[in-house]
């Protein structure tokens, strides 16, 4: 999974399943990262971005 957002600089992120479930979570200090997501089956998924008081949530979908 790419992510890519210019004008954060340090901020976390949790990927939940379609049950509410926490599958990962991770902190990164750069804008552009990559998150594996290989070890997950095909489903509907849930990208939350925390920087400090903003929370950003993207539903994305894994298809093999």
């Amino acid at each position: 999974l790419h992510v890519a957002h210019a004008s954060l600089s340090e901020y976390s992120y949790t990927i939940y399943n379609s049950l509410g479930l926490v599958l990962e979570t991770g902190s990164h200090t750069s804008g552009v990262f990559h998150i594996n997501t290989s070890h997950l089956p095909n489903g509907l998924y849930y990208l939350n971005i925390v920087h400090g008081t903003l929370k950003t949530i993207t539903p994305f979908i894994i298809s093999r």
